[in-house]
């Protein structure tokens, strides 16, 4: 088990953070993740009655330490620099692709990759020589993928 942060640039996107919810919320029921946290960019309206994970906005990120999920490179690198014991994992075909960052973010860093479906999986492994860890459409299975490590 470990603690588990997703890293989103809104929390305004009410699909995406229905998924997301959904994927902690099977992650803490199956006793896969000991915790869990949300950090977001910009704040947007989402219904948080049910939510049953911590809602932080990212400079509170430092505070930190298990695995977290990412959506674009640059907040991979974000993450990275933080000194904090943080894994970090990108998702690759969830925010908007960018080559040259992602090429730019492999080639300083070591992080993990997912895929947000099979043609993302084939498109990583096309720039980038290497396969990613998985595939998690609409984050479906991204907590049992993430502890494989």
């Amino acid at each position: 088990m470990f603690n588990f942060a997703c890293y989103m640039p809104t929390i305004g996107d009410e699909y995406v953070f229905n998924n997301i919810q959904k994927e902690i919320d099977r992650g803490l029921k199956e006793k896969k993740i000991l915790d869990a946290s949300i950090f977001y960019d910009q704040v947007g309206k989402i219904d948080t009655k049910n939510v049953k994970c911590g809602l932080f906005p990212s400079t509170d990120a430092w505070h930190f330490k298990g695995k977290m999920f990412v959506v674009s490179p640059a907040m991979g690198l974000k993450m990275i620099n933080i000194v904090n014991d943080i894994n970090v994992y990108f998702g690759h075909g969830w925010g908007s692709k960018n080559v040259l960052s992602l090429l730019y973010t492999k080639e300083k860093t070591k992080f993990k990759t997912i895929a947000s479906s099979e043609e993302y999986y084939e498109d990583y492994k096309r720039l980038t020589g290497e396969k990613p860890e998985g595939i998690a459409p609409d984050f479906k299975n991204l907590i049992d993928i993430m502890s494989k490590e």
